[in-house]
C-alpha cells in the first residue's frame, strides 16, 4: 500500500475550496459538539499529533 506525502490541515482546506478533493456524503449524522469541535482546532493548531485523516 502506498502513502501520501502528508499535507497541512491549511492546504487540506485549500483543496476543497478549490475542488481538487471532494467531499462525499456521510451516512450519519454530525456528532461533535460545537466545544469538541473547537478543541480539535485547538490542538491542531499547538501542533499536537492527532490521527491521520483518510483522503
Amino acid at each position: 500500500m502506498a502513502f501520501q506525502t502528508p499535507i497541512t490541515i491549511k492546504d487540506a482546506l485549500e483543496r476543497i475550496h478549490d475542488r481538487e478533493y471532494a467531499l462525499p456524503a456521510i451516512q450519519r449524522e454530525f456528532v461533535w459538539s460545537q466545544d469538541q469541535i473547537c478543541a480539535l482546532f485547538d490542538s491542531l493548531m499547538r501542533g499536537y499529533p492527532i490521527g491521520a485523516f483518510l483522503f
